[in-house]
């Protein structure tokens, strides 16, 4: 629909159209299936021609529609799309505590709905459905992603569910009316002079008369006539007024250097001509507080209520009529008056009305037209209390080591905001220089006795209660690790403000957190196959060594090598973690390769995290996480993480202050210029382009979806946890000044980006990939979308479904070919979906070790097995995994037993294969099918690498999620099939006879009639030998040269 608009609409956003019944609107029907509505309340003229149609609208816009384009005018609305669900789903808000999922009456989705959502910060990212395929939701006019979009929701958001090219012309308010400010009434001094005061007795010292109560100061005062010339009546004080009153407050302060002078009785009067006075009334000590003896000393201060003169006034007279000292010749009268300050207070009403200073401004505009759905979000940390942690030891004590496991019972109370638990559990110290004894502000480890999920966390037995006992340093770990969850690190911790409590005494305010390991609820991959790397000076693990080069303190965190049940030998596996890293070290050192032997994204979003919070623990290197999960397998690459220990970061390794320095400071060979870290890290990030790539991938990423949440997550944590910092401050000192550091964050965060976006080298990034087949439209594709397309094709509805994703031939309709396509997507390219955006399966893989035979077919056998503690009533119907093969080794086929399930793979030019396991009908995967792999030997292996692993696997539940599993890894023996011979060389005919050894070998030529033909010693590698063309017995094996 073409339009001419004279005057450029502004492309705002953020109108909300009042509800119009249909006759209150023009609905213009375009040929294009486009709808244009005008309410015409909007609408100051309208003219139709027979080639135009043209409406003039408030704020002078004028909009032109060219008749051939409209189908039909009218002022009957069309039936809008509608919401047919709306949620958050822990799975998009890692934060989350809990899924909320309202219940709709009727599965109708009301217009507007309430959520009390259990997090820390306001953005959201919300699952909705709508009523069909062609529907599209808006806020403000921008359209709105399920499961992606992320707005806050720190005010009421309003939906607006409609169709592409429905739009509704709005006026926005773009700014508020301005009006004069109107100043509040209230109790102000009346301007006294010295003149207008008076009184019957003046003080028989200059320096002690009347107009010392007007000099505002408290050293001098007034003070009637005593001795000769006393006047035998009431002391009184008059005051002629500059203006009338009809009610006044009356204020004065008593002499300073005497208690007992006080008025206990003072008759107030009034008069218009200083001559006729009224009685008004009495205030006195016992019923309005007049200062006296029982009262306090001199210099007190007194302000009486306001003292109605029922008309208007222009004389005032205070009269002691009663007081604390008489004169000293034992005459009843005068009493005493001795006042340093007095004042008159009026009551200045204000009825001035304000005055419009300037008029609101709107913008026209079109905005999406449908139906309006407004969502109020109730944050319970805005109404719930920091939760609490309790810890008995069994013997009464705190933990006073770091080696001594104190038994005793753990009690979670979340105050509405999460579940209340209980548990026996293990506790000890922890930490290197954070540890401060058993009675300073100490870090624990605490062990469940079973997996819990504590806080709505994943499930796990091995936790930290982190102390956080530097000044200034509650927020740091919060801010770094909440970071490190936005761009997706490798088991990114989270944070949980909590009060402690050990033996029912109170220890602070601490953070609970998950502990770094090789584990479900941390770095979780199968721990027989893999190593965690902790890269630490403190080098303190049982078994460590310095690599070569850079001399990297590597300490092996986890697997523990003194478990009986590992394949190799503790000095044998601990020999293959040094060479491996020491390979990688030296590849790195020499920049020959090292990309390849690392996950780059990986490594861009862990040095991301540590360079936007310059946490220069990395040059020592202390608390430096990396891991490799295929051991001796093919293309098995390096990870990094979880980012751990953030509390000397965010400037405070040079200033110890936090948010203070440092800011336009590079992370590397700066203060750690020379370390074995810097070294290591400054060779990792600048050596190669496609690393600087990546990093610049993640930078921009961070910046245009994460870092602004960022900034408002640091004011919402501070403002859940603020009530504990301060019971911190109570026995630790530190906490009761964080409100002033939210600034400072802010803008130490704010100038840090700045600073590396300067410095970052730029690149031109492919463009992000087709949503096509991203059949949930969770932005990645995984098994889920396949048991999502296959239960839309059996007529099973599914709000998560998006056929535009879904119709990847484009058609307009859904078939087999489009699940072709989707199996196809995810055998070329593998799950694009992070595993630790997944929960931990119910089940694992499990491979058998096995035997090869060179130049023949072997079966490897494949286990699904129930995890440790499985909940039974998961149903599983797809799956997917690589499958990693040395060089030699072809993987042949996949099949499930006598399963129904189909099996689609494909292997890329690096030899990993990408495999896929569904079934047409959906049907559940069951514990007793096992997978068969069908490989080929077709070359000697070397004896190191005899491994085959399976990585990056992922199985989708019937109801709609992806759970991630645990790799496995299957060794073999090689035999040669001739004598069952160990297979040490392998021998190739063609043209010349061609022996590939492992080692050095004596190596025999016969001729089929059992002649020698030739007796060689063979060195590691290639050897050709050229032979006559003919049939020949080599070691054994037939082999024909041509």
């Amino acid at each position: 629909m073409k339009r001419h608009l004279p005057l450029l609409i502004a492309c705002l956003i953020g109108a909300i159209t009042p509800a119009l019944a249909d006759d209150d609107c023009l609905f213009v029907y375009g040929k294009d299936s486009s709808l244009s509505v005008f309410p015409k309340q909007y609408i100051l003229s309208e003219s139709r021609t027979n080639d135009m149609l043209t409406l003039s609208l408030e704020g002078d816009t004028v909009i032109s529609i060219p008749m051939s384009e409209i189908d039909n005018i009218s002022g009957q609305a069309p039936e809008l799309p509608t919401m047919t669900s709306f949620k958050f789903n822990n799975k998009f808000n890692p934060d989350l505590v809990r899924d909320v999922e309202p219940i709709f009456i009727d599965g109708i989705v009301p217009t507007e709905l309430d959520l009390e959502v259990p997090v820390i910060g306001k953005r959201l990212t919300p699952s909705f459905k709508l009523s069909d395929d062609k529907a599209e939701a808006y806020v403000d006019g921008v359209k709105q992603e399920s499961k992606v979009s992320r707005p806050r929701f720190d005010k009421d958001i309003t939906y607006t569910v409609s169709y592409p090219n429905w739009k509704i012309f709005t006026r926005k308010q773009l700014t508020e009316e301005k009006w004069s400010e109107v100043k509040e009434g209230g109790w102000q001094e009346v301007a006294l002079t010295p003149d207008m005061i008076s009184t019957n007795q003046e003080s028989n010292l200059d320096y002690e008369n009347t107009s010392q109560m007007l000099d505002d100061d408290e050293n001098t005062y007034f003070q009637s006539r005593y001795g000769q010339g006393q006047l035998q009546e009431y002391v009184y004080i008059d005051i002629a007024l500059p203006h009338a009153l009809n009610q006044f407050k009356l204020f004065y302060q008593t002499w300073n250097r005497t208690s007992n002078y006080n008025v206990t009785e003072l008759l107030i009067g009034a008069s218009n001509d200083g001559l006729d006075w009224k009685e008004i009334r009495i205030l006195s000590a016992d019923k309005d507080g007049l200062p006296s003896r029982y009262t306090g000393g001199g210099g007190q201060k007194y302000t009486s209520e306001p003292i109605d003169l029922r008309s208007d006034y222009s004389y005032i007279r205070l009269t002691a009529i009663n007081g604390e000292k008489t004169p000293s010749n034992g005459n009843p009268l005068p009493y005493y008056v001795a006042w340093a300050e007095m004042r008159i207070l009026e009551y200045i009403k204000l009825d001035d009305q304000p005055v419009l200073l300037e008029p609101a401004t709107y913008a026209s505009q079109m905005m999406p037209y449908g139906t309006d759905y407004s969502i109020h979000v109730d944050f319970l940390s805005e109404t719930s209390d920091v939760p609490r942690i309790d810890i008995w030891t069994d013997w009464g004590i705190l933990p006073y080591d770091r080696s001594t496991w104190l038994t005793g019972t753990f009690k979670l109370t979340g105050n509405g905001m999460y579940d209340d638990l209980e548990d026996s559990i293990s506790i000890r110290g922890r930490g290197n220089s954070s540890w401060a004894g058993q009675w300073g502000k100490s870090p624990y480890n605490i062990k469940f006795n079973t997996k819990q999920k504590p806080f709505g966390l994943t499930k796990g037995k091995k936790w930290c209660l982190i102390a956080n006992s530097q000044t200034g340093s509650m927020m740091a770990n919060a801010i770094g690790m909440k970071a490190a969850r936005m761009v997706g690190t490798d088991g990114a911790n989270h944070v949980i403000p909590v009060e402690l409590y050990i033996n029912d005494e109170y220890r602070g305010s601490y953070t609970f957190t998950e502990k770094v390991g090789i584990s479900n609820n941390s770095i979780d991959i199968d721990e027989a196959n893999s190593v965690l790397l902790e890269l630490d000076s403190y080098f303190d693990e049982t078994y460590k060594f310095y690599s070569s080069p850079f001399t990297l303190p590597t300490n092996i965190k986890d697997p523990d090598l003194s478990d009986p049940e590992w394949a190799y030998t503790a000095s044998e596996t601990f020999n293959i973690y040094k060479e491996e890293f020491n390979e990688f070290c030296k590849a790195v050192y020499d920049n020959n390769g090292f990309e390849r032997m690392m996950d780059l994204e990986s490594f861009a979003k862990f040095f991301m995290v540590n360079d936007l919070i310059n946490n220069m623990e990395l040059g020592h290197p202390k608390s430096t996480f990396m891991y490799k999960e295929g051991l001796q397998t093919l293309n098995a690459k390096y990870h990094f993480g979880p980012v751990w220990d953030l509390d000397w970061a965010f400037g405070y390794e040079n200033s110890s202050r936090y948010y203070q320095s440092d800011v336009n400071t590079d992370l590397l060979h700066t203060k750690m210029r020379g370390q074995a870290g810097d070294n290591f890290f400054y060779a990792l990030r600048y050596s190669s382009d496609d690393v600087k790539r990546e990093y610049y991938r993640v930078w921009k990423d961070f910046m245009d979806n994460h870092f602004d949440e960022l900034l408002e997550y640091a004011q919402d944590y501070y403002e859940f946890a603020n009530p504990s910092f301060i019971h911190n401050s109570y026995i630790w000192g530190d906490g009761s000044n964080y409100g002033n550091s939210i600034r400072n964050i802010r803008n130490w965060l704010t100038n840090r980006t700045k600073y590396i976006m300067n410095n970052i080298d730029v690149y031109v990034l492919d463009e992000d990939p087709s949503s096509k087949g991203d059949v949930n439209g969770d932005g990645f594709l995984s098994m889920i979308d396949v048991v999502i397309l296959i239960d839309y094709l059996l007529g099973n509805e599914d709000g998560d479904f998006v056929f535009e994703n879904a119709d990847v031939d484009t058609n307009e309709i859904i078939t087999v070919t489009d699940l072709v396509w989707v199996i196809q997507y995810l055998t070329e390219a593998g799950v694009t979906l992070s595993p630790y955006r997944m929960p931990p399966a119910e089940v694992r893989l499990c491979m058998n070790d096995f035997d090869a035979t060179l130049g023949e077919n072997s079966t490897v056998d494949v286990s699904l097995l129930p995890v440790e503690e499985a909940d039974e009533s998961v149903v599983y119907s797809a799956l997917a995994f690589d499958v990693v093969v040395p060089d030699g080794i072809t993987l042949q086929d996949v099949n499930v037993g006598s399963s129904s399930h189909i099996v689609s793979f494909s292997t890329d030019e690096e030899g990993k294969s990408h495999v896929v396991i569904y079934s047409n009908s959906n049907a559940p995967i069951s514990t007793n099918d096992k997978l068969h792999l069908k490989i080929r030997t077709d070359a000697v292996v070397e004896e190191k690498a005899r491994a085959i692993a399976i990585e990056n696997a992922s199985i989708a539940t019937l109801d709609g999620e992806d759970h991630r599993m645990t790799g496995t890894l299957g060794r073999f023996a090689l035999h040669t099939g001739i004598d069952n011979k160990l297979a040490s060389i392998r021998i190739v005919g063609g043209k010349q006879l061609t022996i590939e050894a492992i080692a050095p070998t004596h190596v025999e030529i016969f001729s089929t009639d059992g002649v020698l033909q030739r007796s060689i010693d063979v060195p590691t590698g290639h050897t050709t030998v050229e032979l006559p063309s003919g049939i020949y017995i080599v070691n054994g094996v037939k082999t024909v040269i041509f």
